[in-house]
């Protein structure tokens, strides 16, 4: 549909500059448009695949490492020797090293001549204080996790942002496109009324003046009418910006006309319901969450860094020295030459005033955070009151303007039974029609109203992409 959209457009362009094309679109037409197309989710879909990137990284601290060296002394003895190690930090804090080293010494009386000494060598340090845990190694990359839970609810809440000022701009299409025509109508009405006062003159039963008042009335209703035409041409270009096609088709000569009306909705949604859902599910309200988390573990991990820092150190070695590198080998695997050791190492921080001044300003970053957490909560709910309020408030004015419509269509009626007895004038003719010009449109901006109020709530209490199908699979993708 989205192709077939573009198509159209692509198409339209290629008609002369005098030719007006119409295309009509649906609401999902304009959603998917806009969902492709906009530019500030495209960068938070970019700024998601930063995220996953900095986990990685994260986990890349886990990893172990290789090292291999390899060399040659130039002393008295020729030795060359070659050392393999690898590395590995676990996250719970231990850090294993199995390390294995070879030389050769090109002259060895024990033995004549060359001889080979063999070494393995296998260590754990393991803190018991400070570092140790998998909460504390862990922390950064719980942390980024996070992040990218954060930026997650970044994407969503611009995709529910856009989705909601879209769908009011395209009901603000529908009203002014209604407008127009109910102005267009409106003269009409004057037109016919003009033309009636012209024959009623020359048949000597109205006075000229009354042509006059007629035409006057007509005028001005063919300024209502420009005026609304530049306000309906305003609103077509502010959808399309938000589609992100403006730039694009700025030489298309055709008119956008939308094929979706407005439906009222009539119940009232719970507030303790919206509440609930909004904390369950707005992103804004999630990602705060994540940020009071974030902090609450930075303090938790400073707070770690506080304590002294204690460390058992386990090793275990293996040699084998003998003629050969072969020999050396199964002389190793003997056992005959092992040894272990086992030490504690003990560091302790006098004054540590940066981890100190670091802990005091978490804490605070943190005891703003739920203030403004706080105070978001209460934003929330006020918000959510505020467009339950005005859904009710439209339903009431949609009521109100329904029967001040047909009241203005009686009255209408009446007061032109009464200009042909003459019992009337062509300004109480042209004043009743505007009467119920003006009741049209209070009855058309009300259901327009409406919706939008409608679509605010959504957009409030998180239910943007629970009424929308086709933003669900564009959020998920």
């Amino acid at each position: 549909l989205f192709l077939f959209f573009v198509m159209t457009l692509l198409f339209s362009i290629s008609l002369s500059a005098r030719e007006k094309s119409v295309m009509k679109l649906t609401l999902e037409d304009c959603l998917r448009a806009g969902l492709n197309n906009n530019f500030d989710v495209k960068i938070s879909k970019i700024n998601l695949e930063i995220k996953e990137q900095d986990i990685i990284k994260k986990e890349s601290e886990f990893d172990p490492d290789l090292s291999v060296s390899l060399g040659k002394n130039s002393n008295s003895s020729n030795q060359n020797y070659a050392d393999f190690s690898i590395t590995k930090k676990t996250q719970i804090g231990t850090n294993l090293q199995l390390s294995h080293s070879i030389d050769r010494d090109n002259y060895n009386s024990s033995f004549g001549g060359s001889s080979y000494n063999s070494n393995m060598e296998f260590k754990i340090v393991q803190p018991l204080l400070k570092n140790a845990g998998k909460t504390v190694n862990t922390v950064f990359l719980k942390i980024e996790n996070n992040n990218k839970v954060i930026s997650e609810n970044d994407l969503t809440e611009k995709i529910m942002q856009l989705s909601a000022n879209i769908e009011k701009k395209y009901w603000d299409l529908v009203y002014y496109v209604e407008l127009l025509e109910l102005k267009k109508q409106n003269l009409k009405l004057a037109e016919d009324l003009l033309e009636n006062n012209k024959k009623q003159v020359m048949l000597g039963s109205l006075a000229p003046v009354e042509i006059t008042r007629a035409a006057a009335g007509a005028a001005n209703r063919e300024e209502g009418i420009i005026t609304a035409e530049n306000s309906l041409n305003g609103i077509r270009d502010d959808l399309l910006n938000l589609m992100n096609i403006a730039d694009t088709y700025i030489s298309w000569n055709g008119e956008l006309f939308p094929e979706d009306k407005p439906s009222i909705t009539e119940s009232i949604p719970d507030l303790k319901e919206s509440v609930d859902f909004a904390f369950s599910n707005l992103p804004e309200y999630l990602t705060f969450k994540k940020k009071l988390e974030n902090s609450s573990l930075k303090i938790e991990y400073y707070k770690n860094q506080e304590l002294p820092a204690i460390d058992l150190e386990t090793t275990f070695k293996l040699n084998g020295i003998d003629g050969t590198w072969v020999n050396s080998y199964e002389e190793m695997s003997d056992y005959d030459n092992k040894s272990w050791s086992l030490k504690f190492g003990f560091k302790i921080p006098i004054g540590d005033r940066y981890n100190k001044s670091t802990i005091k300003q978490e804490k605070l970053i943190n005891a703003q955070l739920v203030f403004e957490f706080k105070k978001l909560e209460q934003n929330i709910i006020l918000n959510i009151k505020s467009r339950i309020r005005e859904i009710g408030a439209t339903l009431k004015r949609i009521s109100s303007a329904k029967k001040a419509y047909e009241l203005a269509q009686e009255n209408y009626k009446i007061e032109l039974k009464r200009f042909e007895l003459n019992q009337s004038t062509t300004y109480d003719v042209l004043e009743f029609q505007e009467a119920l010009m003006e009741a049209q449109t209070n009855l058309l901006k009300a259901i327009t109203d409406n919706q939008k109020a409608v679509t605010e709530y959504r957009l409030v209490a998180g239910k943007t992409l629970l009424e929308n199908k086709l933003l669900t699979e564009f959020e998920e993708k």
